[in-house]
């Protein structure tokens, strides 16, 4: 919350004490503004509630892996993983121009063993592009075998089985 205010150009001497405070502040702030929060990768209702706007005019986005039933009033979208044409779509467009050379067969095996899941596609991707020697085809062999799959999805310290752990 004091990051919020203070992005919102809050001086740190006026960023009162206590979440309560904050909430009302930072509300105030937001007050016939049109705003969209973005709250991604929330935990619980109890998080992210102080930073709901109030009033008609601010609308918040919020991506969590739990259902969040404790929240009145929202729109729900349950989002499962990408089909596997959208999946090779999304691999491709992170490799952007060393896509050509690793090949749309080996692609399309890497994003099905990420099984559609855009935080494993966004890793292999990473990987390759952060390593211009290997091929497409040579990760495929690296996450196929299904024992090793998870510790195989990580690039620098996003690592999928840390998003699973979370979960």
């Amino acid at each position: 919350m004091g990051l919020l205010l203070r992005a919102l150009g809050v001086a740190d001497h006026a960023i009162p004490h206590g979440v309560p405070y904050r909430a009302s502040l930072y509300r105030s702030l937001l007050a016939g503004k049109h705003v969209l929060a973005v709250l991604d990768n929330a935990a619980s209702a109890e998080q992210i509630r102080p930073l709901l706007p109030s009033g008609s005019h601010g609308r918040v986005l919020i991506t969590s892996r739990r259902l969040l039933a404790g929240l009145e009033g929202v729109r729900r979208l349950s989002l499962g993983p990408l089909p596997l044409a959208e999946a090779t779509e999304l691999l491709t467009g992170i490799l952007g121009d060393r896509s050509a050379s690793d090949g749309e067969r080996a692609l399309t095996q890497l994003a099905q063993l990420c099984g559609g899941l855009p935080l494993a596609l966004r890793i292999i991707g990473n990987r390759l592009v952060s390593r211009p020697a290997w091929s497409a085809a040579e990760l495929v062999a690296r996450p196929a075998n299904e024992e090793r799959r998870l510790e195989q999805l990580s690039a620098g310290d996003l690592k999928i089985a840390n998003a699973f752990g979370i979960s």
